[in-house]
């Protein structure tokens, strides 16, 4: 039988590519949701399946739930941005025009770019700042942002890509310190006890459909989530990030195939822009990274000792 071998980046990617799969899947079950069905209800839903999965990984991994002291402020503060930015992307999703939140939420790769520059020292290769442009030019053809909308919701929106890039800078810093399945723990855990005091109000009994509907976000979002943890511990911050914007693309094709939704021309010209980003960098990397996903130097290597190769 022949295996095919692939690198700690390959895997990296396809964890990414995966994760923005999962997630346009539970954006799309949330379109499936009686309106009478709160955010917060749906919040506390992912995330209780989410939790319940990783305290089942957890265990069978034999990991210790508590945090280590030094890791205890970046562990909160993940947390904390991740579950305000679902907050405020669905009260900006409610508020203002679809485009527009579509286009100032999906800034995040570009803010990534400069913290993970910053806070990380992660180095940016020839193609993240070309690809970063492409992939945020076909998100904004593709929204087609009119940026009519009253300025709050708009700053929410905005407020939302700095949250999921602080996040996902944060799910980088833990690669090596902190094992994935208890950030994805911590962090569903945080997000349905903060989720409560907002859904007990409007609390809405679900049907037996809503059931199935809620269980269904929850197990889409908790692999997506888990897919995404992990593929933050293959590859860089900034390039994860563009990965991620090929959920402009699954989501196109999910509203095709699902909810009869045809895409404008503006649509499919923006996921096309977005394919050609992730196409270019996975193609540029693929030649200068080597197989634990380290820079390739253009060097030779030097000459190791006689008869033996080089280190």
């Amino acid at each position: 039988m022949l295996l095919v071998r692939i690198s700690d980046h390959q895997k990296g990617v396809l964890l990414m590519l995966t994760a923005a799969f999962l997630l346009s899947g539970m954006q799309l079950m949330v379109n499936f949701t009686d309106p009478d069905i709160g955010v917060m209800e749906q919040v506390f839903a992912r995330n209780s399946v989410s939790l319940f999965i990783a305290l089942i990984i957890c265990r069978r991994k034999k990991l210790s739930y508590a945090m280590t002291k030094g890791y205890r402020i970046p562990m909160f503060l993940r947390s904390f941005t991740g579950w305000l930015g679902i907050y405020v992307i669905f009260y900006a999703a409610r508020h203002a025009d679809q485009g527009d939140v579509a286009i100032l939420s999906k800034l995040h790769p570009f803010l990534i770019l400069i913290l993970s520059t910053i806070l990380l020292k992660e180095r940016i290769s020839k193609m993240q700042i070309p690809a970063v442009v492409l992939a945020l030019a076909g998100g904004f053809i593709s929204a087609s942002p009119t940026f009519s909308s009253d300025w709050f919701p708009l700053l929410m929106a905005f407020l939302n890509s700095v949250l999921s890039a602080v996040a996902y800078t944060f799910l980088r810093y833990f690669k090596g310190k902190v094992d994935p399945m208890l950030v994805v723990c911590h962090f569903s855990c945080f997000s349905m006890l903060a989720s409560i005091p907002f859904m007990l109000p409007d609390f809405h009994i679900p049907s037996p459909h809503d059931l199935l509907i809620l269980l269904l976000i929850g197990c889409f979002g908790s692999f997506g989530q888990i897919t995404l943890t992990y593929g933050f511990t293959k590859i860089s911050a900034s390039e994860g990030s563009i990965y991620n914007q090929t959920g402009i693309i699954f989501s196109m094709l999910m509203g095709f195939l699902f909810l009869n939704q045809v895409p404008q021309p503006s649509t499919i010209t923006g996921a096309l822009l977005v394919f050609a980003a992730t196409f270019l960098l996975y193609w540029y990397n693929s030649r200068h990274l080597d197989q634990t996903g380290d820079a390739v130097s253009d060097a030779p290597a030097p000459a190791g000792p006689a008869g033996a190769p080089p280190s």
